[in-house]
């Protein structure tokens, strides 16, 4: 079965000279703690790059989108992000003041569709079976 998976509340990105964006996460991958690292063409390449490593997955990134929920310059932002593999496309949600951990949480929830998604199909084919 597909991994699910949790982000904990510790996503860290950074850009250093002539560094390409790096991200740093920690997560839930189906009951066991994980951490890793990686590099993008930007923060959030970087960040779904290693959230994907992490998970052994390798999703096309369909849709990315941002909306401010509330005002102000401490506002809430939402992600959507719509995610493909194998035939199958999920949509996730996250919100968060900080736009990368709600990216992190978009993606994340967006895998764990996706992964129920997959489950499903796979039950229902062997129930046809």
């Amino acid at each position: 079965r597909p991994p699910r998976s949790t982000l904990f509340p510790y996503t860290t990105l950074f850009r250093s000279g002539g560094v390409p964006p790096t991200a740093a996460v920690l997560m839930d991958v189906d009951g066991m703690e994980k951490s890793g690292a990686g590099f993008g063409v930007g923060p959030v390449d970087a960040l779904f790059n290693v959230i994907a490593d992490m998970v052994g997955r390798e999703p096309e990134l369909e849709q990315y989108a941002i909306n401010a929920i509330t005002g102000g310059t401490d506002a809430l932002g939402e992600v959507t992000v719509r995610i493909k593999e194998n035939g199958h496309s999920a949509v996730g949600r996250g919100t968060h003041p900080d736009i990368f951990v709600a990216s992190a949480k978009a993606y994340v929830d967006a895998l764990n569709h996706l992964a129920k998604r997959e489950e499903e199909g796979t039950r229902l084919h062997c129930q046809h079976d």
